[in-house]
């Protein structure tokens, strides 16, 4: 297996660092680590470059996609920020025109123990029918229950946007939903969707689907993936033996809170009419809940200017 890790970074080089340091302890042999900063403006790269320097590691600034280099960690440099989903498709490029066989689209907030990844290349790459796998995603002593999640049907999206989770008494439809907040299988299990903290493909998959949408900025991006590979009749598993850590919304702590439910707005927007393809009255009815917080931020925050 020839496997590269992508890591997009926006402002947050610490926990990028943290992150490779994490991917250095791996005992999974990792031919390159690509690192895609997303235009920070905070000399992240030169942080991350003075990094590798310190610890003796081979790297390369590149600035084309199509690089011939052999070394272990690459650089690329965006000059605007394209947002989640275009930001890793850059790093996927880079990494086919590497031939790698596999492809680990990794959050920097997330922490890799040493045989995270070795446990799951063992499965991917002796099933051929995961086209992509997740492991268990832990957050503190609990569970990030995004990790395994089934498909929502067309009202859960109304009962679980936004303020409404809040209003509505949803927990039979969450315990549904979030396969976590129930006993779940030991041996691998195939689930609908996974986490995009950390999402392992094969390059071939990638291919295949055209990598992420690039019609998100931020939010969504796993479900749209996801929905892409039921539509091409492709699974997606957990691999329960692979445990990471998620620090959780690192980088989106970093961005006004306006912005943030404005991404969410347009991406689920998007995902329910473009991707599930709901009729856009009902996708609009469906994120009642997401446009009433929106209302709620906007007004809040006019009222703390004041």
């Amino acid at each position: 297996m020839k496997l590269s890790v992508i890591i997009l970074n926006y402002l947050t080089f610490q926990k990028t660092i943290s992150c490779i340091s994490h991917l250095n302890k791996s005992t999974m042999p990792i031919e390159h680590i690509i690192i895609v900063d997303n235009a920070s403006g905070n000399c992240s790269l030169e942080k991350i470059i003075n990094f590798l320097k310190n610890a003796d590691q081979e790297y390369e600034l590149v600035e084309t996609l199509n690089p011939r280099t052999k070394k272990r960690v690459l650089l690329h440099q965006n000059h605007t920020n394209s947002g989640y989903a275009q930001g890793n498709n850059i790093g996927i490029q880079i990494a086919q025109n590497c031939n790698s066989s596999h492809i680990l689209i990794l959050n920097n907030d997330v922490k890799v123990f040493p045989d995270t990844i070795s446990n799951m290349a063992s499965f991917i790459s002796n099933n051929s029918y995961a086209a992509c796998i997740g492991p268990v995603v832990r957050e503190g002593n609990s569970f990030d229950y995004n990790f395994a999640r089934k498909r929502l049907k067309w009202f859960d999206h109304f009962l679980l946007s936004g303020i409404m989770k809040k209003l509505l008494p949803f927990k039979k439809i969450r315990k549904h939903h979030f396969i976590a907040y129930k006993e779940f299988p030991k041996s691998p299990f195939k689930v609908d969707m996974i986490s995009g903290s950390f999402m392992l493909f094969s390059a071939d998959v990638l291919e295949k689907i055209g990598g992420f949408d690039p019609n998100t900025f931020l939010f969504y991006e796993e479900a749209i993936i996801c929905e892409k590979l039921r539509n091409l009749g492709l699974e997606t598993y957990i691999v329960p033996s692979s445990i990471v850590l998620h620090e959780h919304a690192g980088t989106i702590r970093q961005v006004h809170s306006t912005k943030i439910l404005k991404y969410s707005l347009d991406s689920q927007f998007y995902y329910l009419n473009d991707i599930r393809k709901y009729p856009a009255l009902v996708s609009h009815l469906l994120m009642f809940g997401q446009y009433l917080t929106f209302l709620i931020v906007l007004l809040t925050n006019q009222i703390r200017k004041k």
